[in-house]
């Protein structure tokens, strides 16, 4: 698993995104933040209880403030990609 043709090559541009993060990230006195940034791991101590939690819930999910704003403001995915 994980050795076909395409995950190879996914990880060379992985190796190379990587490599050109970090020499820009020097270049501009931002290494260690960007160092920091890379070792960060997400915390799933509580992931049964979230889900617990989760799957509990009876109440319809509330639109947040700042997704009403990003529609007040005219915003759509299509904003968010580069042509």
């Amino acid at each position: 698993m994980g050795n076909s043709v395409g995950d190879v090559e996914r990880r060379k541009v992985d190796k190379k995104l990587l490599e050109g993060a970090l020499e820009f990230a020097s270049e501009n006195d931002k290494y260690s933040e960007m160092v920091s940034e890379l070792d960060w791991q997400p915390d799933y101590s509580n992931c049964e209880g979230e889900w617990k939690e989760v799957e509990g819930c009876n109440v319809e999910p509330v639109v947040s403030e700042r997704c009403q704003l990003s529609t007040e403001l005219g915003l759509n995915m299509a904003d968010f990609f580069s042509s």
